[in-house]
């Protein structure tokens, strides 16, 4: 057996096993042979891996980003800003993709503003449980006024997996 002699191993072993110092005792040794142990399934890597972001000042469809065709995309967060001038007759702000297996573009966050009113606001989603997005997909920050000026901005993040099946 070895003894441990490393303060920070000792608090590593006493926050991670959650031991109670006061009635429980630390372990101050271990075994001859360690065993590291890594995580081997990409499935379980999820770090965000995109951080992607797309402004305009135009009424109208603007890209924020296009998902990889040879990846899968799962989108985790979005960020939403934006600042009308009293003028902006805005009917429409909202970011619309192709979630897995559907047909139809989905409004994956959608924000009602008043009409000609000056406004200035930021909104954000974090997803628990990530969206994926299908391959080669187009995600899109979508703008409708006729008058008035407006500035729009849209941050996603997200992360790619390359070979889901390994």
């Amino acid at each position: 057996m070895a003894t441990i002699h490393n303060s920070d191993v000792f608090k590593e072993i006493r926050d991670g096993a959650r031991i109670q110092q006061l009635s429980e005792v630390i372990p101050s040794q271990i075994a001859d042979k360690v065993v590291p142990v890594m995580e081997v399934n990409p499935k379980m890597l999820k770090y965000v891996n995109i951080v992607q972001r797309a402004s305009s000042a135009a009424t109208g469809t603007t890209a924020v980003y296009t998902t990889p065709t040879n990846a899968e995309f799962y989108l985790t967060s979005i960020m939403l800003s934006f600042s009308a001038t009293v003028t902006n007759d805005q009917v429409g702000l909202y970011l619309a993709a192709f979630p897995f297996q559907t047909l139809t573009a989905v409004r994956l966050l959608d924000i009602n503003v008043v009409t000609l009113v000056a406004q200035s606001q930021t909104f954000q989603k974090d997803y628990t449980y990530p969206i994926k997005i299908e391959k080669g997909t187009a995600i899109n920050l979508v703008k409708a006024y006729a008058a008035g000026a407006g500035v729009y901005s849209c941050t996603i993040c997200g992360y790619t997996i390359e070979n889901p099946n390994t």
